[in-house]
């Protein structure tokens, strides 16, 4: 009788597979958190050594070198003012475990951003090809280090550049070395980063300030606060590529208006990165890397 009983019951739904227990708890997490890993871990990575700027007398007797001392004993204010926590020299090492770790966060939030459909348009590639025209020709004039960044210095410091470690000097006589860590480089800049800097903006940010409920909010539907926040997102987080940076993300919000698909604009980043980095490689420009 029992078993009948069981049996004429209706089963148990199963519970919704979370992409890792807290993960399913906060619709947030997914998005931010792998962002902000690669953000926060950011924080370690060496900048290059800037050289000791010439005394302003020209005609002073004493030269000051790096590492030596004034008469009061103190080191001068130079290089060593603007040294790194982690000497240069550890950059690969420093940017390999950056990646690593965001990859374990991201594998934990891989879940939610396969619920997006994967569908891409043939214009974000197109898009991607135009942002990478964009990027470098904008960059080449060089326009913030001379208008915008000397007046913003206390927002982000004297430093807002890059770390620009070329990997063909750097790692000159070690092939291996060489050739692992640019595909490290590589697999961050023209994968990575792109995945989780969209999800963070588009998936979160951009439908975070437009309305309460965000999650409820489709992809694609951009009002005034949603262009704001991806122009202010772009300005703050490139502060050295800053008019390329708003220049670029607001021609990819115009994109995923058009297409409301998450998808297209990680292809076009991807391919913006992708062709920078090759443009990087080729022609020695590290300072945009």
């Amino acid at each position: 009788m029992k078993n009948q009983e069981e049996s004429a019951r209706p089963p148990k739904e199963d519970k919704p597979i979370s992409d890792a227990g807290w993960f399913a708890r906060n619709h947030w997490t997914p998005y931010v958190l792998p962002m902000f890993v690669f953000m926060a871990l950011g924080y370690f990575e060496p900048k290059p050594p800037v050289p000791p700027q010439p005394a302003d007398d020209p005609f002073q007797d004493d030269v000051i070198i790096a590492g030596d001392t004034d008469a009061s004993g103190t080191e001068p204010e130079g290089e060593a003012a603007t040294e790194s926590l982690i000497p240069y020299d550890y950059y690969p090492w420093v940017y390999t475990g950056r990646i690593l770790l965001t990859l374990v966060v991201l594998a934990l939030a891989w879940k939610t951003y396969r619920s997006f459909p994967l569908r891409v348009s043939p214009l974000s590639a197109a898009c991607g090809f135009a942002g990478v025209v964009l990027w470098i020709g904008i960059c080449s004039l060089s326009l913030e280090e001379t208008y915008i960044l000397p007046h913003l210095s206390f927002l982000f410091g004297e430093d807002a550049g890059r770390a620009a470690y070329n990997p063909l000097e750097q790692l000159k006589g070690q092939p291996l070395a060489m050739i692992s860590f640019l595909g490290v480089r590589f697999i961050g800049l023209a994968l990575l980063v792109p995945l989780i800097e969209e999800f963070f903006l588009r998936g979160f940010l951009v439908r975070f300030v437009q309305k309460a409920n965000w999650w409820a909010l489709p992809i694609g539907a951009v009002t005034a606060a949603g262009w704001a926040a991806v122009i202010i997102y772009a300005a703050l987080t490139h502060p050295g590529e800053m008019i390329a940076a708003v220049l670029w993300f607001s021609m990819v919000t115009l994109l995923v208006v058009s297409t409301k698909n998450i998808w297209d604009a990680v292809i076009a980043h991807v391919v913006t990165n992708l062709l920078l980095g090759i443009y990087v490689v080729t022609f020695g420009a590290w300072e945009l890397w």
